[in-house]
């Protein structure tokens, strides 16, 4: 039996399925395509909760993930049992 459930993301979690290589981003047509690190995080210390990733998918893809894309994200895990 798989069980699947979503939690709202943090910037950790993005940066932790980044480094784990588990961030897929879905195409028009269907296919997942990995996401990898473009960068280095970007941080501002007047603004604590504000920050952008660069990142890259497939050969030419290349979009950044702020704060502002948090709540159109959800990681998705699966339980097997």
């Amino acid at each position: 039996m798989h069980a699947t459930f979503s939690k709202q993301v943090s910037r950790q979690d993005i940066e932790r399925a980044l480094a784990d290589r588990k961030l897929f981003v879905r195409m028009r047509n269907g296919n997942n395509w990995r996401v990898r690190r473009n960068g280095n995080t970007q941080r501002w210390a007047t603004r604590p909760d504000d920050f952008r990733i660069p990142c890259k998918a497939g050969l030419r893809l290349t979009f950044q993930i702020t704060h502002v894309d948090l709540p159109t994200f959800a990681l998705h895990y699966v339980i097997e049992e």
